[in-house]
Formats: structure tokens, C-alpha cells, sequence
């Protein structure tokens, strides 16, 4: 389980002046002081529990995405469409908090791409956290550089 989420909110402050932050739940709603304490430049804007799909479709692209309890209040199949849309369109950082006796597994959440994370945010209920961040997504494998691509360790010993 990464711990990187301090640096998340530390690198979002770094990265642009006034962050926007996009919060979706709940429990995400009451997670708004942590950030603007982490963040205090943050842009929050919060949709309520019942947001249809389309209303989030029409959201502007955020800098950080956090939906809570998404099970709660979402048909898993509008909950899975929920997180790929904010995943590969609407979101650079994504974080969903997910309780731990709902129908919505680990495996659900490794599925859309997700890492698990420490919990980013104080929490009352417990929940599991987990991640998706483009940057940090695909980590290059050792074997992908280019010091042995051509194999220059078997040069002069055969022909080709």
C-alpha cells in the first residue's frame, strides 16, 4: 500500500497556482477542510450523492478527483463508468474511497487501473483508498532502456 498521498496534495500545490478539486460523496464533501488545509489555494467544487453520469460528463477538468462511498449511492455499473470517466477524461489525480463491508471489492477497484493508498484524508468510518495518477501509472520495467538494447555483450563473438 503506497503512502505517496501527502505528496500528491504537495505536488498539486506545486503544480499549478490555484488547484481545482472536484468532490464527489458524502464523505468527500467532509473531507474539504483537510484539503483546503493541506491546499489552502484549492478550488473546491462538490457534487451531491445523486449527480447523474451526464451532469458529471459537463464537469471541467480537475486537477484532483475524490469520491467516497461511490457504492452507496451508484448501481456498480454507473459507479465503474463514474471512475473511468473522471479516470481518463475529467481527472489528473484520482482518489476513491471505497468501505470496506460494501458489494465494491479490491479486485473492482485494481480492475479499473487503481492502486491502494493509505487514507489520504482523516476518516471516520474505515474505508480503503485507492489511487490513479497518469504520471505514475506504468512504471518503466528495468529491461526498457537503452544501455543493453542492441546487446553489445555478444558483438564479435557471432555473425549474422
Amino acid at each position: 500500500m503506497s503512502r505517496a498521498t501527502p505528496a500528491d496534495l504537495a505536488g498539486m500545490r506545486s503544480d499549478t497556482a490555484s488547484p481545482r478539486v472536484l468532490l464527489l460523496g458524502e464523505h468527500a464533501s467532509a473531507c474539504a477542510s483537510h484539503i483546503l488545509a493541506t491546499c489552502p489555494a484549492a478550488a473546491l467544487e462538490t457534487l451531491p450523492e445523486d449527480t447523474p453520469l451526464d451532469a458529471i460528463r459537463r464537469v471541467a477538468r480537475v486537477d484532483l478527483a475524490l469520491l467516497s462511498d461511490i457504492q452507496a449511492w451508484q448501481t456498480p455499473l454507473l459507479a465503474e463508468q463514474s471512475v473511468a470517466l473522471l479516470r481518463d477524461h475529467l481527472a489528473a489525480r484520482l482518489w476513491v474511497g471505497v468501505s470496506a463491508a460494501g458489494p465494491v471489492t479490491r479486485a473492482d477497484c485494481l480492475a479499473l487501473g487503481l492502486r491502494g493508498i493509505a487514507a489520504p484524508v482523516p476518516q471516520s468510518e474505515p474505508r480503503n483508498w485507492y489511487s490513479y495518477s497518469i504520471i505514475d501509472y506504468k512504471r518503466a520495467p528495468d529491461w526498457l532502456n537503452a544501455d543493453h538494447w542492441a546487446n553489445p555483450e555478444r558483438w564479435n563473438q557471432e555473425r549474422w
